[in-house]
């Protein structure tokens, strides 16, 4: 088995598709869409945060955990590509 290798591509296929929805939605005449997706992932890493802190979970998993991870990371990488999108914007007027 290659679990590394496919979890790998999986990774970056979905690095490319949060990246390139990112840049579709910042590069348009409705610049506000460009906001919407930071947010929902940064509600999507804080709501799981504040559930596992004031709910009680006798049997804790690790999907909280892995949301928060991936509610964190896709805001980072979304925030990044929308200040590079407008930084190229602002450069090329």
């Amino acid at each position: 088995m290659r679990i590394g290798y496919d979890l790998g591509v999986v990774g970056v296929t979905v690095l490319f598709l949060i990246i390139g929805i990112q840049v579709l939605l910042s590069t348009r005449k409705q610049r506000v869409l460009g906001y919407v997706m930071p947010t929902l992932f940064l509600i999507l890493g804080g709501s799981n945060l504040y559930k596992s802190l004031y709910v009680y979970n006798p049997y804790p998993t690790m999907k909280e955990g892995m949301l928060m991870t991936f509610g964190l990371l896709g805001f980072g990488i979304s925030a990044v590509t929308l200040a590079v999108c407008r930084v190229i914007e602002k450069r090329s007027r």
